[in-house]
């Protein structure tokens, strides 16, 4: 639920209508809920609460959620697949990071306590505290009680992550992606090295508030020494550069210049300061405003990474979430989606079996009996579809980079077409030592930092439910 249904009527009375959309109210007389099982029908009972008792329960059960989801193969393909393996065991990291990646702002305001005046304090007999937050009990008007003078300080709600609300609140149409879905899911699993980089580039379409560019970065740190000098032991950071370009006029020479502009983000600087984050294994940038015809570089860089892990096979683990308007794969296709399946339809041979009838429209699609399908196939049994259409067809479906279409790539692709899914292009990868410019001279390793960091002799899992309980601590319910 997301708080905003609640029944109506006398809680004996037991009217519950939860299903009903109305402004919610947490009064004991508006609450949903019923007191017995057998009470329980398809209409469900809800109660409104706040706390984090209350949360860690609904997010245990979204993390459930997200790991069936993977588990039943939905991803890459948007749809049911038990026979699809990527990503069908996920990790900690990635259920944790898809969870993150899908909450949004609570809005609204949040209200501090705070003192109005300083408090009495004698250094020469005791230790004052410079700071204190009150207890909203403890604060009072009349200086002859023993409660002080308080104010309440009005926040707004802005920016994630904060105190007062980690990254908001999880929403998991967000990121539980289907072939109905209006934006686009990437996921991957993978590690760095020390002082190596991986990343991933990708054609952009339009954003907007409605719909952002995500981008969440998580892994599990292994165990470090205690009062160890820094947090993390392994430190990764997440780079986010946008490219575009832009045509620049000259009014006093009349000279039209095409630039190239490059837009840097890091992860966790919402305020764009350029600062890396050097505390947390989570690290998040969201864009909300970008133009057409943008590429976007994702880069993963182990920037401190002990030497037993340093090495071109080892590295740390992480799990890379990103959701928004990358440019769908089969672009082409969709584009020729009409002609294609009445393709289909046309040469499925009177067979109601899909894959049958995928099977039969490719074979007859492979004009000179080759095996493969070509351009020059495509142009001679789809009339309509021009060459530099079919050759983009290929291109976007080509998995094996071969140049033809093979069974199994047009299968995929039809489908795709038919289910009109924003799977999203491949990206352009790269693994291998860190750019220079993205390094920074005092995050280089050292001897003496490593001794910091201890190499753990067991295995360490990291239990969903622990790591993301600041998610919600607003007491707003879901």
């Amino acid at each position: 639920s997301d708080g905003f249904v609640h029944s109506v009527g006398e809680p004996e009375d037991f009217e519950v209508q939860c299903g009903l959309p109305s402004k919610v109210s947490i009064t004991d007389t508006n609450r949903c809920f019923v007191n017995t099982a057998d009470r329980y029908d398809n209409t469900t009972a809800v109660r409104a609460q706040s706390g984090s008792s209350i949360a860690a329960a609904l997010v245990a059960g979204s993390a459930a959620l997200l790991r069936h989801y993977l588990v039943d193969g939905y991803y890459p393909a948007g749809i049911k697949n038990v026979s699809n393996t990527k990503h069908t065991t996920p990790s900690a990291a990635l259920i944790k990071g898809m969870l993150i990646n899908s909450a949004r702002s609570v809005g609204g305001t949040v209200d501090t306590y705070t003192y109005k005046y300083p408090l009495p304090c004698d250094p020469t007999k005791e230790v004052c505290v410079s700071w204190t937050k009150p207890k909203p009990e403890d604060c009072g008007t009349d200086p002859t009680f023993s409660k002080v003078d308080c104010y309440i300080r009005r926040d707004q709600m802005r920016g994630i992550p904060s105190m007062a609300q980690g990254f908001g609140r999880p929403m998991l149409t967000n990121v539980m992606w289907t072939n109905d879905s209006a934006y686009s899911l990437f996921l991957d699993e993978n590690y760095v090295p020390n002082g190596f980089q991986r990343s991933y580039t990708f054609p952009i379409l339009e954003t907007s508030p409605e719909f952002p560019l995500k981008i969440t970065l998580t892994w599990t740190d292994a165990p470090g020494t205690p009062e160890a000098k820094n947090i993390l032991v392994n430190d990764l950071d997440l780079i986010v550069q946008l490219s575009s370009q832009q045509v620049l006029y000259n009014p006093n020479q009349g000279v039209t210049t095409v630039v190239d502009v490059f837009e840097p983000y890091y992860g966790n600087d919402g305020g764009r300061t350029r600062v890396r984050d050097r505390s947390n294994v989570v690290e998040q940038v969201t864009i909300d405003g970008l133009n057409s015809n943008t590429n976007m570089t994702v880069v993963v860089m182990g920037t401190r990474v002990p030497s037993w892990m340093n090495s071109v096979l080892e590295g740390q683990n992480f799990a890379l979430v990103i959701t928004g308007q990358i440019k769908p794969k089969y672009e082409a296709w969709n584009l020729t989606r009409s002609a294609v399946l009445q393709f289909v339809d046309d040469n499925a041979r009177g067979s109601k079996v899909e894959d049958e009838r995928l099977v039969n429209s490719y074979n007859y699609l492979d004009t000179f009996k080759t095996g493969m399908v070509t351009v020059e196939d495509i142009t001679i049994r789809i009339k309509s579809i021009s060459a530099a259409m079919a050759r983009d067809m290929i291109k976007e479906a080509d998995e094996d980079r071969d140049g033809e279409l093979s069974l199994d790539e047009w299968k995929a692709a039809v489908m795709t077409a038919r289910s009109r899914a924003r799977v999203p292009t491949d990206p352009e990868l790269y693994f291998g030592k860190a750019d220079a410019s993205l390094l920074e001279d005092d995050l280089q390793v050292t001897d003496t930092d490593l001794s910091f960091a201890v190499r753990p002799s067991y295995s360490i899992v990291l239990g969903v439910s622990l790591t993301i309980l600041s998610l919600l601590s607003t007491g707003r319910q879901l």
